[in-house]
């Protein structure tokens, strides 16, 4: 987990120092900010899938198995959203400070992928919620739900390209 976040951070430094050599400071700011917050929320969203899979291992089976598919749609959602191969690409089609429109046009994509699969996976762990009755699950699936949901919020902005 350490090796892969110190390969997202580093990816992410290159993309920030690259876009800063061809000159869109607002912009940049504005990506500094989403990458900081998300790399935050990504830890708070780990430590609570933790606590929430060590949680399940007690409950009974109908419910457990509830529990299991929303913990694996929370990771899946999770490495959707930091996704080193897409920022990967990004970097390897920087040639220049003019290609600073690639870097753009993919980050673009890149964020509308993360809303439209948190959509999708937001909508379908609040479906799960209403399997759990355990009340500390309950609350632990939510707060999950509600890091999606922000990390969700920090690309909107993104999602469209034009930033």
């Amino acid at each position: 987990m350490n090796e892969l976040r110190r390969t997202c951070v580093y990816w992410m430094a290159l993309i920030i120092s690259l876009c800063g050599v061809a000159g869109a400071s607002e912009s940049v700011e504005q990506l500094k900010k989403v990458l900081a917050d998300t790399l935050s929320i990504q830890m708070e969203l780990g430590m609570a899938q933790k606590r929430f899979s060590i949680m399940s291992r007690t409950l009974p089976d109908p419910e457990r198995c509830v529990a299991r598919e929303l913990f694996d749609t929370s990771i899946g959602y999770r490495e959707i959203d930091v996704s080193p191969l897409l920022v990967g690409q990004l970097v390897n089609e920087m040639k220049s400070a003019l290609d600073q429109s690639t870097v753009r046009n993919r980050l673009g994509i890149v964020a509308y992928r993360v809303m439209g699969i948190g959509e999708n996976d937001i909508g379908l762990v609040n479906e799960l919620l209403k399997g759990l009755t355990t009340p500390a699950m309950v609350a632990e699936a939510t707060l999950i739900r509600d890091k999606m949901i922000k990390l969700r919020g920090l690309w909107e902005p993104f999602s469209s390209g034009h930033f």
